[in-house]
């Protein structure tokens, strides 16, 4: 449960880092009740490999990324690659899982005023931590050489670590273009706790120039790497 529970905290912090908030909101409305060119949209194609799973996910609000929920009405529709999304009403927004790593598609959604939207991804890029960091001092700054591409415009590298007492986390970034490591702070490191900590690196891709009413939009891809068990000694 507290595994899940930092998972969900590190989905929401790394949003919040690359400037999209979302999946966080008490209520929500149908798509009906608004004028459709006020439907802001966010598309997303995660790919997590601790399941080997693929979902795309859309959301959608009223006028911006923080405004209210909507689900869509009878008449209106998204997909993925042609196949429809499912509604799922406990964080109300639209998904289709897929077995395996789906490293690009297309997201296509028609509104109640029959416009539709036609938005493709590029290409994912991967991240995994290396194999042979299995243990890192807390008295220095470490840095940390992720496997997989350079930075490229738009993304961000971000690891978790989980802590191994209450409140022990700490969050890393990346988002400079070109970059290949992420530095693991010696301050942060030294208010963790000693031993087997659970780390967590997620890597994103936004894109803000999305197919969309006035009201706009942010299309992302992101993957979450194999989850690592590192010691801090």
């Amino acid at each position: 449960m507290r595994t899940t529970i930092l998972l969900q905290r590190l989905c929401v912090s790394c949003l919040i880092i690359i400037g999209a908030a979302i999946f966080t909101s008490c209520g929500r409305e149908d798509s009906a009740s608004v004028d459709q060119d006020t439907i802001w949209t966010y598309y997303e194609l995660f790919y997590n490999a601790n399941e080997d799973k693929t979902y795309a996910r859309t959301t959608f609000r009223f006028s911006n990324g923080v405004g209210t929920l909507l689900e869509l009405s009878d008449g209106a529709e998204v997909s993925f690659n042609g196949d429809p999304l499912t509604f799922r009403p406990l964080l109300a927004f639209y998904e289709k899982e897929y077995a395996g790593l789906t490293t690009n598609g297309t997201f296509e959604y028609t509104d109640l005023d029959e416009n539709t939207f036609t938005n493709s991804t590029t290409e994912m890029n991967s991240v995994a931590f290396p194999e042979d960091v299995t243990a890192i001092p807390q008295d220095a700054s470490f840095e940390l050489f992720w496997l997989g591409e350079p930075i490229q415009e738009g993304e961000a590298v971000v690891i978790f670590a989980e802590g191994v007492q209450e409140n022990d986390g700490q969050l890393f970034t990346q988002d400079d273009v070109g970059a290949t490591s992420v530095i693991l702070d010696k301050d942060k490191l030294e208010s963790m706790s000693s031993g087997a900590n659970n780390f967590y690196m997620e890597r994103y891709h936004t894109n803000n120039n999305t197919d969309a009413t006035t009201s706009g939009g942010s299309l992302v891809l992101k993957y979450r790497s194999e989850n690592a068990e590192i010691t801090l000694e």
